[in-house]
């Protein structure tokens, strides 16, 4: 009697996991971007304590292969027109002691055909409304002493569809105007009362095709986010986003997702400076990467995108300035 052998043959499917145990070469490193493990905005790291002297109120552009720091309230009480630069965020030099324009604060800025551009502020506690340019951070050139916006503080600045917009601010009263220029030089009102209630101390950062308005003071603190397409016409995304209400937060476009990181949810308490991260891909839907980042809690810094991080520098902490940069991916 023969019998029968019969072969079972089991394929063999190979399984990778998507989990942050492991990936299919093996990374578990949650500082690695290229790891299941990683989360955006969430593992912050401490550059250096530069060089310049601690500060608040400043701006921060990344322009021509270095990150350069403008300006700002230097020890709580001098109006700086410095200019630093640094290539990695890491090694700082002076690029000019005096960048020509009056020292301010709480002012704007961007990069905008081929130049970096500072626009309105504080001067020696006098609001402004000129303009400013260099192509190389050293030399700064007047494209406008006074331009045809009203002059204000704490307004926002963002490079759109060719132009550049100067949104909202405290200009003697809080204001919702929207302005924009070509050049520098001739700026044109596209609303003189836009949809979203007036403030200051706000966050704008342009993201998928639109400008996007972020919180401030709107009497009192805001969490609201508002959308644009053509800068006239606006429209609501959320009147409350998932984190608390607060101004002097800062906010940029980074990986595909809008950030907000920072800021203050009380002007008159210390405690309330925080040092949460926020992200959002709409401006409806708000992700905590985390509490509590590695610096601490502080608003008026700057931050900016550059070589695929996120830097945060400087700012006032409990109402101390100080000059740490930290960064993310």
């Amino acid at each position: 009697m023969q019998r029968a052998v019969v072969f079972f043959f089991i394929a063999s499917v190979p399984f990778i996991s998507v989990s942050c145990v492991s990936d299919v070469i093996g990374r578990t490193n949650p500082y690695d971007p290229d790891s299941p493990c990683f989360v955006a905005g969430t593992n912050w790291f401490r550059s250096a304590f530069s060089p310049f002297t601690a500060r608040t109120t400043h701006s921060a552009l990344s322009y021509g292969g270095a990150i350069w720091v403008i300006a700002g309230l230097v020890t709580n009480t001098a109006y700086s027109s410095e200019i630093w630069r640094s290539s990695d965020g890491a090694t700082w030099v002076l690029a000019a002691a005096n960048g020509g324009f009056p020292g301010r604060i709480a002012h704007t800025s961007a990069v905008f055909n081929n130049k970096m551009w500072i626009v309105s502020g504080d001067v020696s506690g006098t609001a402004t409304n000129d303009a400013w340019y260099s192509a190389d951070g050293t030399a700064w050139t007047s494209a406008t002493a006074a331009a045809a916006f009203p002059k204000r503080t704490y307004a926002a600045l963002v490079v759109f569809k060719n132009s550049m917009w100067l949104i909202a601010g405290s200009a003697g009263a809080i204001t919702n105007d929207v302005w924009s220029s070509r050049d520098g030089v001739s700026w044109t009102l596209a609303t003189g009362a836009a949809a979203f209630p007036v403030r200051y101390q706000h966050a704008c950062v342009v993201h998928s095709g639109k400008i996007w308005l972020i919180g401030g003071d709107a009497s009192p603190l805001t969490n609201d986010v508002w959308s644009t397409s053509d800068g006239t016409n606006w429209t609501r995304a959320t009147a409350s986003a998932a984190f608390s209400p607060r101004l002097l937060h800062r906010s940029i476009s980074h990986g595909g997702r809008m950030w907000v990181i920072g800021g203050t949810t009380n002007a008159t308490a210390g405690s309330a400076y925080t040092n949460d991260v926020w992200s959002s891909t709409d401006g409806i839907q708000w992700n905590r990467a985390t509490a509590g980042a590695g610096f601490s809690g502080r608003n008026a810094h700057a931050l900016v995108e550059h070589n695929e991080k996120m830097f945060v520098i400087a700012g006032s902490t409990n109402a101390v300035s100080t000059n740490d940069v930290w960064w993310a991916y």
